[in-house]
Order: C-alpha cells, then structure tokens, then sequence
C-alpha cells in the first residue's frame, strides 16, 4: 500500500511536469514506458528509501515497521463456537458486499471451505500503534515526504483484501511526535504531499532521469497518478472527494448494480446509465473467467496476458476518532491503462468493447455523476476536496 501510493504521487508529480507521457501499448491502451518505470521505480526506492532493485546501486528499504498492540482482537471465522454464532455474524456482515464476496466458501472434496486468507479478520475497534524507525538515512527531505505519503494512504484506503472498497479502513488518532502531523484537512495533507513531490522530483531528476522522452505527453496519464493536470480543461485526472454524515455501507455498496438501481429507482434491476452505456467495467475486472456453470453474466477481458484491471476508485471510512475527522473519502483516478478490448456478456446477448480516451473519460464521468446521484437520493453529496 504505502509503495503503490509513493508512485501514484511521484508519477503525479511527473506527469505534471512533462516527465512522465506514456506510451501505447500491445494489450493496454497506455502504460508507461520501461523507461518511465525506471525513473519511478528509482524515486520511489532510491529517493524515498521504499527499496531499490537498480544492480549496483540496490539497496533494503530505509525503514523498518513494527505494530504494538494494544487492544487486537482477530475474528476467525473457522474458529467460532458454533455455526449458529458464525451464521449470525455473517448476516450481520453479509451487507457489506465486498465482505460477502471475501468470505463465500466453496466445494472441495464434497466438503465446504473457505478461500485461503480469507476466513479471519481484524474486529472493529482493535488499536495498535505502528511504529517506523528509520535504519539510515540518504534524502532527508525525501524520507519525511515518504512519511507523509503513509499517512496519506492510510487516510484513503484500507489494509488488506477489500481494502479499495474500504475494508480494512484505519483511523489515525494520534502521531509522535505530535508536531510531526500538522494538517487540519485531508485537502492540507495531500497538497503538501503533491507540493513535496513536485520538490523532490526537480531536485533529484539528475539522480533518477537517464533518458528524457521528447515525445508529447499523452492525454490521460498511463497509470493512475496524483496530479492537478485537467483532460482537455475539462475534468481532474485525480479527484478526491468526501461524503459526510451517511453510512459507510451505503457508500460501499454503491459498486452493487441491485443496490444502486434499489436506490435510484426503487428496484433491484434497472438500466441505470453505467449498464445502459457498457461502462460499469470502469468499477474494475477481476481477475479470471466467467462462471461456466451458470449464464455468464459480465465483462471479459479479451486481449492477452492483461489478467484483471482494478477499479479507479478508491473509498476508505473514518469514525469521529480520526485525526482529520469523519466521514467517506472517494478517489478517483483518470488513467489509461486500460485493456484494449472487452466483451460484455449478458443472459440474451453479447457486446465487443472497443477501449479509447473517449470511452474511458465517459465511464469515469458516468460513475462520478452516478455516485453523486446516488448520494443525493441518500440526502448527502460529494464534497470535492483536491485538487
């Protein structure tokens, strides 16, 4: 988690600066270049001190973490007295629909099990403190915007399976040293990150750019990125938005066709406009086939070696406990890196997808616009807060 923030933001900072441009590719639409992927994996590992594979110059990460705990309670489902407990845990739970996915069991033997990793869980309301010390230090400067790129992940995702959809959310209540965390906002910390990123990348490009690209930056960025760059003057690559006083299911559950059509139209099947324009891909493509022993019902990807496409968008939830106070966060993140081809397959028919900036930007507005919709049918709105 804290590696794959670190490169949205050093990616951000790139592709703002013209740096970062993208290339086509075979399969995707855009990707990065191996030359771009270098220079970030250089930033990210050398500079800011996550680990770096670079030959002669690899070096272990800079820092070491440690949890203390102090009041962890780990729920396993397997370990439970009695099915009659685990059903009525379940069913507490089963409304989240991540959750419920997480924790369907399968056949195996002629017997039902569980998937591998899946069958335990942190409780709600466990605390622990998380400690990072420092083994060596190279980049002062780069190591604190490290730092603070860690508390900006765990104010914007969770931890663990399910954790883009908000599972495994955590709130911060306290850092040492306390002036170590001066922000009043979530918008405060991620423009102090962004602003550090810019820095860091300026100062140190000599370091980590061997072969600067003259070709023009593409569109959209190739991977999703922090960036206050626009499409065409018209819509934010990154978006980061917030839902106040509305429960944190109903915001997870959005990603449910039956539960956003129950809500926007008062019925479990509807052609709300993800489904009526061929966008809910835009929710993310999981990983493997299509069931083959019931209707396959959904999107395929159809070009090679692209496995899955995780969603753009990204929730995490925050009780009055946390240091930037409560609520939903959303963000999302314009990229193109994106299969070239899909096929939806319905229970009467099919439909080929052909993937372009158009269709990507269509299906990121669709799904901004949807959620907002949404939300507001729930008596609640989107709060844009970054850029």
């Amino acid at each position: 988690m804290w590696r794959w923030w670190s490169r949205v933001c050093i990616a951000g900072a790139m592709y703002d600066l013209g740096i970062l441009k993208g290339t086509p590719g075979e399969n995707v639409l855009l990707k990065p270049s191996s030359t771009e992927i270098e220079t970030i994996n250089c930033f990210v590992g050398k500079i800011l001190g996550l680990g770096y594979a670079g030959g002669a110059e690899s070096e272990a990460s800079r820092y070491v973490i440690y949890i203390k705990e102090h009041s962890i309670k780990i729920i396993n489902l397997e370990e439970l007295r009695n099915r009659e407990e685990e059903k009525r845990l379940l069913q507490e739970l089963a409304s989240y629909q991540r959750f419920k996915l997480l924790t369907r069991g399968r056949k195996e033997g002629g017997r039902s099990v569980r998937e591998q990793g899946i069958g335990s869980f942190l409780d709600k309301g466990s605390r622990f403190t998380l400690i990072i010390r420092k083994r060596t230090s190279s980049y002062p400067d780069a190591e604190r915007l490290a730092i603070k790129i860690l508390y900006l992940a765990l104010q914007l995702t969770g931890i663990g399976k399910g954790a883009r959809r908000g599972l495994g959310s955590l709130d911060i209540v306290g850092t040492l040293p306390v002036e170590d965390f001066k922000y009043k906002s979530i918008g405060e910390l991620l423009e102090d990150v962004y602003s550090n990123c810019l820095s860091v990348v300026e100062k140190y490009k000599n370091l980590c750019i061997r072969d600067q690209s003259f070709s023009q930056r593409a569109d959209i960025p190739p991977m999703p990125v922090l960036s206050k760059s626009k499409y065409r003057d018209s819509i934010n690559v990154t978006q980061i938005y917030l839902a106040e006083g509305i429960d944190f299911r109903t915001v997870h559950n959005f990603f449910l066709r039956s539960e956003r059509c129950r809500i926007l139209y008062g019925k479990p099947i509807c052609q709300d406009p993800l489904r009526r324009n061929y966008f809910a891909w835009i929710l993310g493509l999981p990983r493997g086939q299509l069931p083959k022993k019931q209707p396959p019902t959904g999107y395929l990807i159809t070009v090679p070696n692209v496995s899955r496409r995780a969603s753009p968008i990204l929730i995490s939830y925050h009780a009055e406990s946390n240091i930037l106070g409560p609520g939903t966060y959303v963000s999302t993140f314009l990229s193109g890196d994106w299969p070239k081809t899909l096929k939806w397959h319905g229970k009467h028919a099919t439909k080929n997808i052909t993937v372009n900036t158009q269709k990507i930007v269509g299906a990121y507005r669709t799904t901004i616009d949807e959620l907002s919709s949404y939300l507001k049918a729930l008596g609640t709105s989107l709060r844009l807060v970054w850029p």
